[in-house]
Order: structure tokens, then C-alpha cells, then sequence
């Protein structure tokens, strides 16, 4: 959860009138997910509970939404842009690393101590937040009048010599990234590249190296700056904009004059910012379904207009609304994202209660039923259970050779620990006795969990299943013992079940097999392999089965 540190005077002075901390707290609460923490002297600490609303993660952003709700301004916020001629070039060859860029200039800005401070604390957490620690996107900011136009965008080798933002000395780039606090922690980002991003002025001045640290030259921004270059690198077109976007509005909100930033890629030639904002036209039965209940047009237009939105039209005939939506909104996607809003904006207080009307009650669902039997009959048996996250660790399968498997992985995952959704439960299992070496034994347990893999032939290519894992680990572990127990179990379900003879990489041949239910293939059943084994750290024998638990109904 987000936390930000705001002036109190400066949001007086962005709102237009004085806020007590009371008033602040319960807006917060109510409408924008988030508290005051505490405030002291002319500081106040926010924490939001969500990071996808990036454009209140400054006092100038967070103004701006509070105005609507105050009723201080109605619909869009507008931010004029003068057009100008200055360009960035982007070389063909930064298309493979980082390939989109979108700039900005502001000028006459007054850049106070807290202005200073709010804007690297904008930065930082667009950084860290929705820039998913600068691999999506990153921001850097430069004394405008020190730049020489046009700029190229371009990739330079690693060995590329530039004065880093805090340091006194010339260092080759590679060398930054060991020596910089922030090569030290966005290096990773690089460091496997034999080239590196820069941007470079016509003059062959280096304002940064994307996305780690500015140049100490051109990129240090002080309080006697009064004309700012903006601008935002990353692997996602619409993060960039977007971002771009938050920024030079805020900048703009401070008192800048926005001009424009033509970007030359190729034969393309973009400008930016663009403030153009999001229109969406949503059906009125949608809303009212999903709500749970109707509103009047009156109550519609005033839940709209305090969350900040613009009303284009009410269609009654079709039934339908077009909204436009802030631009700097970074989390509306879909329409149940501006649901959701009016919703807030209506206030949750006044959701009139209702009974719900049914003539059913609640009772467990078929598998339910089947994981409860299946755990009652393994705990008589002296197993226990454990329990893993869904979210693995796509390196547990490389400790399996020759076994490929059709893992889902994580596209912008927040820790390498979990980047991949399991596809069975037995890599879990075997990691679980590894970091078990030193308890008596036996060991045995057993896990009913939801494993997920890849499938085309899915809607959502994903093919989801509750899957069970048995496993026995002690000396003299072996297939008659972990046969047997498969048997109770099975018997125990009141089900007929044969095993035939199959080869696995991970198990011992001639002591593995698939194991088959009404003619159906659920699993396989074998003892571990010792290379296997030896991957893991483990040194007793392990022997273990895995079972689909949907391919068929329990008996009762």
C-alpha cells in the first residue's frame, strides 16, 4: 500500500481553500481508499490502499480529485498545450530494449523545496509502482534550458563515459551500474546488454542513461530551474503515455506551461502530451444490474461529476450513457471500472438495504464434498496436509530433466520468488521435504490444491483442475508402500482403479505407472528419481502419486 508525504499548505493552495485534517481524513475514506496516517507541523501522510491510482501520489494530484468531490470544479480538468517544434529521434536500433518514449517541455514552473520534493516523490513511486520497479516505465526530468534540441534516443555501448546525477567523476556505464546507488538497484535491468539506452542532445550532450540515472550535467534539477524536459522511457506504449501524461499535468497543476514534443520513430511521427481523454458508452441496465439497484439521472450525473467525470450524453431511448473519462485515470480499463467509481461517488452509506430474495440455501459443492473425504481418510492414515501458494517458482522445474510442462508465467511479476502458476503439485511437494532434511522421520503428507496450465483450447488459455499429491519419504520408502495407501484411499471413495507400467523422467523406471479411474487417466504414481532427489537436496528415498480430483464425482 502506497504511502505518500504531501505539504499541507501547498494542498490549500492547489485546492483554493483550507482543509481541516478531519474533512481530509473522511474524503479519503470515503471516496479515494485511503487514510491520513498522521500529521505533524505542515506534513500530512497518506495511505492509499491500492497503488492503481498513480495521479494522487502528489499533493497536486490529489488536489485535483478532492476539488469534484468538494464541489470546487465540475467535469474534465483541462491543461492547455502550446505546439512547438523540438523533437526526439528514436534510433531503429533502441527498438529491441526499449522502444517507447514520450516527452514533454514545461516552462515558468516555480520549483519551491516541497514543489521539489513532491515531484521526485511522484517520480519514485511511478517508478516503483506502475513502472514495476522502471521495467515498465521510468521518468527523468532535466533542466530544459541546458538541452540542446533535437534530441536522439539511441543505444551506446556499455563502455560510453558520463558523470552520473550525485557523482563527481566520469565513469564508463557498466561501471555506473556497480558503483551508483541506483545502478545497484536497477542495474539487473541492463546488465546483461553489451549496449546501453541513452539520450544524447545535438551537441553530443548525455542527459541520461534510461531507465537508471540522469547525467550530472543536464539532468539535475534545482530550485533555480524554471523550464523542465520531461520525459518517460519503457516497454509498453500506453504506460508511457500515460505516465507522461501524470506528470506534465501535475507539473501543470504547480503553474507550468505545457509545449508540445514531436517524436520521430522511423516515418512515424507522434506528439505528445496528449490529454485526449477516454470516452466510454455504457449501458444503463449494465450499471443498474451491477450495482444492484437504479438511480435517478440527477443521482447518476452527481456520482459522475464527483469522481471527476464529463457527461457527453444521456441516450434514454437506447439506454445508454457516454462518459469521458481523466485522462490521468491510469486504472480505468473496462466500464466496471467507471461502475465502481459511481458506486463511490454515490456513496456506500446510502445503498438502501434489501433481504435478498431466495428460496435456497447454501450447501457444499461436489468437490468440496470429495477434498473433505479424501483429507479425512489421509489424516486417519497418519498424513498431514500442507498447504502451498498457486504461485510457484518456474526454476523448481528446471530441477526435473527432460519433463516439460505448459507453465503460465507471470508477465510483470513483483517478486522472482512467485512467477509462474503450478501445473502440478509434486515440484511443491518435493521442495517442502527439502527444507524438512533435519525432522524425524517418515515424513507424510499429502496437498489437495488448484494447479493451472496453459491451453488454447480454453477461453482464457488456462486449464484449472484440483489436483491431490501424496508422498512418503524415509529409508525404506517404496512403491508397495505409496501403492497401498492409493488403494485404501480409492476403496475408500468407492472406486475401481488400475495402474499400468509407464516410463517418467522424474521417476525410477519400472517402478512408475499411470494410474486410470473408469477408464480415465487421473495420475501417475512412482518413486522419485535420485537425480531428482539430489536436485533437491533430499537424501531419503521418496515415493509419491498425483491425482486429478475433477475427472470424476465422489460416491456417497
Amino acid at each position: 500500500m502506497p504511502t505518500i508525504t504531501i505539504s499541507k499548505k501547498d494542498l490549500d493552495t492547489f485546492l483554493g481553500k483550507k482543509i481541516s485534517i478531519e474533512e481530509l481524513h473522511n474524503l479519503l475514506f470515503s471516496y479515494l481508499k485511503g487514510e491520513v496516517k498522521d500529521s505533524k507541523d505542515d506534513e500530512i501522510n497518506i495511505e492509499f490502499e491500492e497503488s492503481n491510482r498513480a495521479d494522487l501520489f502528489s499533493a497536486e494530484g490529489f488536489a485535483r480529485a478532492l476539488r469534484p468531490l468538494l464541489g470546487l470544479s465540475k467535469g474534465l480538468s483541462n491543461y492547455p498545450v502550446k505546439k512547438s517544434n523540438y523533437k526526439v529521434i528514436v534510433d531503429s536500433s533502441i527498438k529491441k530494449i526499449r522502444p517507447y518514449i514520450a516527452c514533454a517541455v514545461v516552462r515558468n514552473i516555480k520549483m519551491t523545496d516541497s514543489g521539489i520534493k513532491s515531484l521526485i516523490q511522484l517520480q519514485e513511486k511511478l517508478d516503483e509502482t506502475f513502472g514495476r520497479k522502471r521495467k515498465k516505465t521510468s521518468i527523468g526530468i532535466y533542466d530544459f534550458n541546458k538541452i540542446t534540441f533535437p534530441v536522439n534516443y539511441k543505444l551506446m555501448s556499455k563502455d560510453t563515459k558520463f558523470v552520473a546525477l550525485g557523482f563527481d567523476k566520469e565513469l564508463p556505464s557498466y561501471q555506473i551500474l556497480e558503483q551508483h546507488p541506483k545502478g545497484k538497484e536497477y542495474g539487473s535491468i541492463l546488465s546483461n546488454l553489451d549496449e546501453f539506452p541513452f539520450l544524447v542532445d545535438s551537441k553530443g550532450k548525455i542527459l541520461s542513461m534510461p531507465p537508471i540515472i540522469n547525467s550530472n550535467d543536464l539532468g539535475k534539477v534545482e530550485e533555480s530551474s524554471t523550464d523542465l524536459f520531461v520525459e518517460v522511457t519503457g516497454t509498453d506504449e500506453f504506460a508511457v503515455k500515460t505516465v507522461l501524461n501524470v506528470v506534465a499535468s501535475t507539473l501543470a497543476e504547480r503553474g507550468g506551461q505545457l509545449e508540445s514534443v514531436k517524436i520521430k520513430d522511423g516515418d512515424n511521427l507522434k506528439t505528445f502530451p496528449d490529454f485526449s481523454p477516454l470516452e466510454f458508452t455504457i449501458s444503463l441496465s449494465d450499471i443498474w444490474k451491477i450495482l444492484g439497484f437504479a438511480l435517478s439521472e440527477e443521482q447518476l450525473k452527481d456520482a459522475l461529476y464527483k469522481m471527476g467525470y464529463e457527461i457527453l450524453k444521456i441516450n434514454v431511448k437506447k439506454g445508454t450513457i457516454t462518459i469521458l473519462a481523466p485522462f490521468n485515470r491510469i486504472d480505468i480499463l473496462h466500464p466496471v471500472d467507471i461502475i465502481e467509481d459511481i458506486l463511490i461517488g454515490y456513496g456506500f452509506d446510502n445503498i438502501p438495504p434489501n433481504l435478498p430474495n431466495l428460496s435456497t440455501r447454501g450447501s457444499y459443492l461436489d468437490i468440496t464434498y470429495l477434498q473433505n473425504n479424501v483429507r479425512e481418510c489421509l489424516i486417519g492414515m497418519g498424513f498431514q496436509e500442507i498447504l502451498t501458494f498457486i504461485l510457484s517458482n518456474k526454476d523448481i522445474q528446471s530441477k526435473f530433466p527432460k519433463i516439460e510442462t505448459n507453465l503460465i508465467e507471470l508477465k510483470n511479476p513483483t517478486t522472482m520468488t512467485y512467477n509462474a502458476l503450478r501445473a502440478n503439485l509434486f515440484p511443491q511437494i518435493l521442495n517442502f521435504l527439502s527444507k524438512n532434511t533435519t525432522v524425524e522421520f517418515p515424513h507424510k503428507v499429502f496437498e489437495v490444491g488448484e494447479v493451472a496450465s496453459f491451453s488454447e483450447k480454453s477461453n482464457n488459455y488456462s486449464n484449472q483442475e484440483t489436483h491431490l499429491c501424496v508422498a512418503i519419504s524415509h529409508s525404506k520408502a517404496g512403491f508397495t508402500e505409496i501403492h497401498s495407501v492409493l488403494d485404501v484411499l480409492l476403496k475408500n471413495l468407492n472406486k475401481k482403479y488400475e495402474i499400468k507400467p509407464e516410463k517418467f523422467p522424474f521417476l525410477i523406471e519400472g517402478r512408475s505407472a499411470n494410474i486410470f479411474i473408469d477408464n480415465d487417466l487421473v495420475g501417475f504414481i512412482g518413486e522419485i528419481h535420485p537425480e531428482v532427489l539430489l536436485n533437491f537436496g533430499i537424501e531419503m528415498p521418496v515415493t509419491l502419486f498425483e491425482i486429478k480430483l475433477r475427472t470424476y464425482k465422489p460416491e456417497y
